[in-house]
């Protein structure tokens, strides 16, 4: 039993390893996105739909935006490299001559690789799932539980012993449906009514 415990254990913590790898990759969808890193005005955009940024060059840049003046009163221009991802630009939503907040959207990369990982891994997840469901059915097999109610009046096993094929492990008494006959004096017996309490 105690091997079972264990792979039961193990086929758990492996099935909450690949959610948790799941909500990673969930999360991973947002990083898509690209968004701005100044609040400004776009003043030129380089990029469109379909673009592939696999085999730009370090440094390219997409776009570039006027910086709102700092406490100087200066403004500034700022070129908008790519960033470490690459693929395929999916949309894009910078516009030369609008102004954006920090944190704006400003186009989105392509979450094809990432949604197929996904789909891998909710496959990883009903496999881990199944493990773990066999792992505790076999260990509920070696739990004995009780068939009725009542009080353990006798205990055959202890542990350690090897429990013996047929040999009865336990015996369970209920004691609400006890029957005990007892002899009354028949100068008694007008005495006793039904569901009367007594003592025994």
């Amino acid at each position: 039993a105690s091997n079972l415990l264990l792979n039961m254990e193990k086929a758990k913590a492996d099935l909450a390893q690949a959610n948790l790898q799941l909500t990673q990759l969930n999360s991973s969808l947002t990083d898509t996105y690209v968004k701005s890193p100044y609040s400004g005005t776009i003043t030129s955009v380089y990029i469109s739909a379909g673009d592939n940024t696999s085999n730009l060059g370090q440094g390219t840049v997409y776009g570039e935006i006027t910086i709102d003046k700092d406490q100087y009163g200066h403004m500034a221009g700022e070129k908008l490299p790519f960033p470490t991802s690459q693929g395929t630009i999916t949309a894009v939503y910078a516009k030369a001559g609008v102004y954006v907040s920090k944190g704006t959207k400003l186009y989105k990369m392509s979450d094809s690789s990432i949604q197929q990982q996904i789909a891998n891994q909710k496959i990883s997840i009903e496999s881990a799932q199944n493990q773990y469901d066999s792992a505790k059915e076999a260990y509920d097999s070696c739990i004995v539980k009780a068939p009725i109610s009542g009080i353990v009046s006798a205990l055959n096993y202890k542990t350690g012993d090897t429990v013996q094929n047929g040999k009865a492990i336990a015996t369970i008494t209920d004691l609400t449906k006890l029957q005990v006959v007892v002899p009354v004096d028949e100068l008694d017996i007008s005495k006793v009514k039904l569901n009367q309490a007594c003592n025994v």
